[in-house]
């Protein structure tokens, strides 16, 4: 059985720190690459490997996140769409997005949420697997001015950050994404962020 939460926490953090650091410095094009799990229990650390697919959605510029919600299904951001596999990657298929956005998370395979660069709408929402995405409306003021960073803790709760262009700002969820509270804005400990990450709902 794919574990989800030691092999695909794994891959959020391997990603979320080399998005971090090619966001950090300015680098904008790089190769699709995606870490391979082995989905046997036993695989250790060593084993694990990096790998070019072959049939990557784009490769005229960068991409700025991925998410995987079970061993098939994930969606990755890139060249102003959502592009979504339902086959490990083997093939993609693209959605549209209204807004320049900068990080993806799924707490299911229907729900999931992007983190945009827009002042007004820094979140927006899907409920059908990334088809159509509308506006996340009900966030506490003052609204952070971009979402750089989603963290999924579980079924019902994430947490988003940003921007890396304004004053540091954590927003947590605990309805799939439909309503948001801050939950950090302390610009004495961080002027700025780019990602978080959650281990678990204790351990931040």
């Amino acid at each position: 059985m794919f574990n989800r939460k030691k092999n695909l926490s794994a891959t959020k953090f391997r990603f979320s720190f080399l998005t971090t650091f090619l966001k950090a410095n300015n680098i904008h094009r790089f190769f699709f690459i995606i870490l391979v799990l082995s989905l046997a229990e036993t695989v250790s650390p060593q084993s694990l490997e990096w790998r070019e697919l072959p049939g990557i959605p784009y490769t005229g510029g960068r991409y700025d996140d991925l998410y995987f919600v079970d061993e098939n299904t994930g969606w990755v951001l890139g060249n102003g769409e959502v592009f979504k596999t339902t086959n490990s990657g083997v093939t993609w298929v693209s959605y549209n997005v209204v807004y320049s956005y900068r990080s993806i998370g799924f707490f299911d395979s229907m729900t999931g949420i992007i983190g945009a660069l827009n002042a007004s709408v820094p979140l927006i929402r899907t409920t059908n697997g990334g088809v159509n995405w509308t506006d996340v409306t009900n966030i506490q003021l003052p609204k952070p001015r971009g979402i750089c960073g989603i963290s999924i803790a579980n079924e019902n709760i994430a947490y988003a950050c940003g921007a890396y262009f304004d004053s540091a700002k954590v927003l947590k969820t605990t309805d799939k994404g439909l309503t948001w509270t801050t939950v950090f804005n302390d610009t004495s400990m961080a002027r700025t962020l780019v990602d978080c990450y959650f281990w678990s709902l204790t351990q931040e």
